[in-house]
């Protein structure tokens, strides 16, 4: 009787740590992106671990017009009963870091753990998560110029 008791132990260990692994596995997802509009540029690559995005990206201001050039990350929850996608959180979190100045390229590394910045309806009504990067030109007075695309989506 202890001897199968051990080894009835020993297969749930061996089984939970196996679906562990490869659902951590099967969130794993990595990419690059070039995006550019009129008077702003910007390049980079992700990663995702779980429901965590990591960045190494670059936003340059191409314009000298006294304006300044941007980029955004948009964690978007997905909410399968509906079949639409919204941005996470109340009021859509939304990560920006901004250039100034003609030629001049800001690098940046941020890191954006998308279940810490979901509210209780996105954690419960949302079936799939992706985060829109978005580079654009402040214009005065009117829209910016904007460019920008999806990562693709993950289950959570």
């Amino acid at each position: 009787m202890k001897r199968i008791a051990a080894r009835s132990s020993a297969l749930i260990g061996t089984t939970v740590a196996l679906l562990f692994v490869g659902n951590s596995m099967a969130h794993a997802q990595t990419g690059t992106w070039s995006l550019s509009t009129t008077g702003a540029s910007s390049s980079g690559s992700w990663s995702t671990s779980a429901q965590t995005y990591s960045f190494s990206a670059s936003v340059k201001d191409t314009k000298a017009d006294g304006s300044c050039a941007y980029i955004t990350f948009r964690p978007k929850v997905h909410y399968g009963y509906t079949g639409t996608w919204f941005g996470v959180g109340l009021s859509g979190y939304e990560l920006r870091k901004e250039v100034c100045g003609n030629g001049t390229t800001l690098y940046t590394w941020p890191s954006i753990n998308v279940l810490d910045k979901m509210s209780a309806l996105d954690k419960t009504a949302g079936d799939k998560i992706k985060m829109n990067i978005r580079v654009c030109r402040n214009v005065n007075n009117a829209g910016d110029n904007c460019s920008e695309m999806d990562t693709p989506p993950i289950d959570f």
